[in-house]
């Protein structure tokens, strides 16, 4: 009897045992499912916190990029001001440059005019001393002494390239001696002397002259080379 009281007690403390393991084991399993649930929780608030945070980021972008927008736009608009301010002055500058070439040519034209009124003056020059030698002195009648001395005179002048008197001795010549055989080279050097003047209207005439009125001399064939080379 006292044994079987034993097995009875022995298993009563056998039950309150498993009784007592099973109690802490469901309030373990409880805690751990508490814990992940809060963990979990704690999870997805931040992840949800995140993504707040996420797109509130998102929303001060496109809210300041406006500004960036506008402040890049203010810049550039500063850069073309300034790029029309420099093309201002760049074209200033070119209508400067251009009046001044106008004024270069206005006044290269204006050279050009003088020289030819001096050409022109230094013609008209030479030909008053012509007329005034002719006036001033009276043909001679004694033709032999009169060619010779003008024809001589002529030559020596042209020799030394005074060629502004010889030619009022070639001329001289001509008008001494009209029917002479050294009318055609008196008439081609003084073409040849108004020539070396520069005086090249004036060449072309006597040269012109010698082509017409002695066509088959040799000055003639000179007088022809010397045109082509005056145009």
């Amino acid at each position: 009897m006292e044994k079987w009281r034993g097995l009875v007690k022995n298993k009563i403390k056998l039950s309150r045992f498993l009784i007592l393991f099973l109690i802490f084991f469901k309030m373990g399993c409880l805690q751990t499912r508490a814990e992940l649930n809060d963990k979990n929780n704690y999870q997805a608030s931040h992840s949800q916190t995140a993504q707040m945070q996420q797109s509130h980021k998102v929303q001060q972008d496109l809210l300041n990029r406006p500004q960036e927008l506008e402040e890049s736009m203010r810049v550039l608009m500063g850069k073309i001001g300034e790029m029309e301010h420099r093309i201002d002055k760049l074209e200033q500058q070119s209508e400067g440059l251009l009046n001044q070439s106008k004024k270069i040519q206005e006044l290269s034209e204006s050279a050009k005019k003088v020289d030819d009124l001096t050409d022109e003056l230094k013609n008209q020059k030479l030909k008053i001393e012509i007329l005034e030698e002719k006036m001033s002195k009276p043909i001679e009648t004694k033709e032999p002494a009169v060619t010779k001395s003008s024809w001589d005179s002529a030559e020596a002048l042209f020799e030394k390239s005074e060629y502004q008197k010889a030619i009022l001795e070639y001329q001289k010549y001509r008008e001494q001696n009209p029917k002479s055989k050294k009318l055609a080279e008196a008439t081609y050097k003084i073409g040849y002397s108004f020539e070396k003047l520069g005086m090249k209207a004036e060449a072309k005439s006597f040269y012109l002259e010698v082509t017409e009125n002695y066509k088959k001399s040799t000055e003639a064939k000179k007088a022809q080379i010397r045109l082509k080379k005056i145009k």
